[in-house]
C-alpha cells in the first residue's frame, strides 16, 4: 500500500529521520476509525498527524522540529511519550494521552475544529492521573479495554522493575479500577 525505502523520504513531509521518531495511529475526526497517522519526535517539539488521501499522505497537523508541540504539551523532552485514547468511551480513539515520565506532567487532549484543546492537565511538576504518580523515568502507558466493549477507554500505567501497574477507568479519574505496587511512589 505504502512503502518508502532505507533511505527515504518518510511519510507525509515527516522525514523519520531521528532514531527518537514514534508513530501511532490515531481517530483524528472521530469518526471511529483509526486512519490518520501521528509522527512525533520527542524533544523537539515536533509532531505531524497525517491523512491518507489517494496515494499520498497529507498532513491535517505540522509542526516541524523546534515547533510548540500540540495542544499546550510542548513534547520537548526526549522522554515524551504519546498514545490515542477513547476518552467518552463511545468506540472513538479521538483523545491524545501525552505524558512526560519522571515529572507528573500528564495532559489528555481532544481535537476540536482542529484546535487541541486539553480535557486534563498536569504541568511539571504535576500529579499524574488518578494517584499514579507518573514520577519516574520508567514510566510506561497505554490504552486497554478492561471491560472487553470494543473501546480502548481505560489507561494502564506501569513502571518496569518495580511490580507497579495501575488501570484507570476512562474520563473518571478518580476511580481507580487496579492498582498493585510496593512502596515506589
Amino acid at each position: 500500500m505504502y512503502k518508502q525505502g532505507d533511505p527515504g523520504n518518510g511519510i507525509g513531509g515527516y522525514d523519520l529521520l531521528s532514531t527518537a521518531d514514534s508513530a501511532f495511529a490515531f481517530d483524528y475526526d472521530g469518526s471511529g476509525k483509526m486512519d490518520y497517522v501521528t509522527l512525533f519526535r520527542p524533544g523537539k517539539g515536533s509532531i505531524s498527524i497525517l491523512q491518507h488521501d489517494g496515494n499520498n499522505f497529507v498532513p491535517v497537523y505540522h509542526e516541524g522540529d523546534s515547533g510548540n508541540g500540540i495542544g499546550g504539551f510542548d513534547l520537548l523532552s526526549p522522554v515524551d511519550s504519546a498514545f490515542a485514547f477513547d476518552y467518552d468511551s463511545v468506540g472513538r480513539q479521538d483523545h491524545l494521552v501525552l505524558y512526560r515520565p519522571g515529572t507528573g506532567m500528564f495532559w489528555i487532549i481532544k481535537n476540536i475544529n482542529s484546535t487541541f484543546t486539553p480535557v486534563y492537565g498536569q504541568n511539571k511538576p504535576g500529579l499524574g492521573i488518578a494517584g499514579y504518580n507518573v514520577k519516574s523515568p520508567r514510566d510506561l502507558g497505554y490504552a486497554f479495554d478492561y471491560a472487553q466493549s470494543g473501546k480502548l477507554d481505560h489507561i494502564v500505567l506501569y513502571q518496569p522493575g518495580t511490580g507497579a501497574f495501575y488501570i484507570i477507568q476512562s474520563h473518571e479519574f478518580n476511580d481507580l479500577i487496579y492498582s498493585v505496587s510496593k512502596d515506589w511512589m
